[in-house]
C-alpha cells in the first residue's frame, strides 16, 4: 500500500496541519483534485493499493509441493477463501498455507500427472484468479 498525507482539493491547509502531520508520520503530501478518485473531507493519512500479483509455475512434478503465491492490495481475503484443482479425475479443494488480509500462499501436494486448472475463489464462489498447470 502506498500511504501518504492527502489534503483534498477543497480543503486550505493554512495552519500547516498537513506538514505536521507529514512530519509525524515521515509521509510525503499529496496534494488532491476533483478528478482523482479520493474522497477525503479533510486532511489525513489516506492508503492507497498498488500491488496485484500472482506467481505460479507452468508445470509440476507428480508428488511435488506446487506453489501459489498472491498477492492483492484491492482485494482482502476472506478466511474462507480456497483453491480448487481440477482435472479429469475430479475437483480438490484446499486451504492456504498462509493467509493475511492481502496475501494467500498455497502449497498443495500434486499426486495425479495430467493437465490441471485452478480457481482461487471466495466462500461466496467469487473467482479472484485462475488458470492452468501440468503436472508430469
Amino acid at each position: 500500500m502506498k500511504r501518504f498525507v492527502y489534503i483534498p482539493w477543497n480543503i486550505t491547509n493554512e495552519d500547516g496541519e498537513a506538514e505536521k502531520l507529514a512530519k509525524l508520520s515521515g509521509l510525503q503530501i499529496r496534494y488532491g483534485n476533483q478528478e482523482d478518485g479520493i474522497f477525503a473531507n479533510k486532511i489525513s493519512i489516506i492508503s492507497t493499493p498498488e500491488v496485484n500479483n500472482i506467481e505460479f509455475g507452468q508445470t509440476v512434478k507428480t508428488g511435488f509441493i506446487y506453489s501459489i503465491d498472491i498477492t492483492n492490495e484491492f482485494v482482502v481475503f476472506d478466511k474462507k477463501t480456497t483453491l480448487r484443482i481440477t482435472d479429469k479425475n475430479g475437483t480438490e479443494v484446499f486451504t492456504p498455507r498462509l493467509r493475511e488480509n492481502h496475501i494467500v500462499r498455497f502449497r498443495p501436494r500434486i499426486m495425479t500427472a495430467g493437465k490441471k486448472t485452478f480457481i482461487v475463489c471466495s466462500p461466496d464462489g467469487s473467482r479472484y484468479y485462475s488458470g492452468e498447470f501440468e503436472a508430469t
